[in-house]
């Protein structure tokens, strides 16, 4: 997925275009969400492979997580909801600094479309639970689980890249080159 958020980036963008941000916070938070939502997806993944959607065909033997023994599935899936509801706090928080912080409603979207689709996501996830998982509801959350990711990673790539410090330079010193600037600016 990752490869297709960047070819689609790069057909809409030039290259370089992706706006530099002096705001190292607002950068970084949105960077923190991306372990978190990949922890999230990875523990969906465990969740789904303990339980009676883990692949296969009617009438194959589908050997499934089993960790814990019988406990396996409600284990991963109660891991798996508070993962996601930290995911979704860590959020809303991202969303909240950013506001306060001055962002513009078209920086704050890609995290207010995460927000909305991680409610989403424990929405389904809750009635999928309490419906003891029939397999539309799976799918359903499966979806959206990738519709999540894609977004998770254009909230990355919106957040934008880390404008260069600025470099002091002593009294009768020679400033710094392009390349030094250039070099700084990666560091970040």
């Amino acid at each position: 997925f990752q490869a297709s958020v960047n070819a689609a980036w790069k057909s809409t963008y030039e290259p370089g275009s992706r706006p530099l941000s002096p705001d190292r916070g607002a950068v970084w938070s949105v960077r923190a969400l991306f372990p978190l939502g990949a922890l999230t997806i990875f523990a969906g993944t465990a969740a789904t492979a303990a339980g009676p959607h883990s692949g296969g065909f009617t009438g194959q033997v589908v050997h499934r997580l089993h960790f814990k023994g019988a406990d396996t599935l409600e284990w991963t899936i109660h891991q798996h909801a508070t993962i996601a509801a930290i995911f979704g706090v860590a959020v809303i928080a991202v969303w909240y600094l950013q506001r306060r912080r001055g962002a513009s409603a078209q920086d704050l979207e890609p995290v207010t479309v995460l927000g909305v689709l991680l409610a989403a996501q424990g929405l389904v996830g809750s009635v999928q639970y309490e419906l003891k998982l029939p397999s539309e509801m799976v799918w359903v959350h499966v979806s959206l689980a990738t519709v999540t990711w894609l977004v998770m990673l254009w909230a990355v790539a919106a957040a934008g890249r880390l404008a260069p410090r600025a470099v002091e330079v002593p009294a009768g010193a020679e400033p710094p080159s392009a390349r030094e600037l250039e070099l700084v600016g990666r560091l970040d």
